[in-house]
């Protein structure tokens, strides 16, 4: 027997607000090429290696791979995050245990594209600053500020997770 009901679940406002940065991040990006682009020297940086320095170059409109990857990224992460809501995400009888984790998993995902984003529109600031020779790459601290910015969301998520899944089962 299908113990099952839909179950109309709403965005809490923590998480607009999480997508509203990570638009904001995504369209700063893209405005940063439209006004940078014209003043770009014709060869620029492509690749950085691990401690931040430029180790490929390529022409300038090799500048563009940046935000066109964000915002593929930013689609979708935003349909992953709306596929169950489309499909009238389900509720077992027994409680709101698969809805606290769809939650979780939901936040999760946008936190990570918001992150995303923002390192996104830091490498293509980097990336300009250096073809313009006012910056020499990203940075020593780039790479682990990178992954703690992976990392450390996706671990804390996983943690509540757990947590959650301990206190319902």
């Amino acid at each position: 027997m299908d113990t099952t009901k839909n179950v109309n679940l709403k965005i809490p406002i923590s998480d607009w607000i999480i997508e509203i940065i990570s638009f904001g991040f995504l369209c700063v990006t893209w405005l940063i090429i439209i006004i940078n682009y014209k003043h770009l020297p014709d060869v620029i940086p492509t690749h950085f290696n691990g401690i931040g320095q430029p180790d490929s170059f390529g022409d300038k409109q090799a500048v563009f791979i940046l935000p066109i990857v964000a915002s593929i990224l930013y689609m979708i992460l935003t349909v992953l995050t709306t596929i169950p809501l489309r499909a009238n995400a389900k509720k077992h009888s027994n409680g709101d245990e698969n809805i606290e984790t769809l939650i979780y998993v939901w936040r999760m995902i946008r936190f990570l594209k918001m992150n995303l984003l923002f390192l996104f529109g830091a490498i293509l600031i980097q990336t300009i600053r250096t073809a313009r020779c006012s910056a020499n790459g990203l940075g020593l601290w780039f790479l682990p500020v990178t992954l703690c910015m992976v990392i450390l969301p996706i671990g804390y998520f996983v943690f509540k997770l757990y947590k959650s899944s301990k206190k319902n089962g």
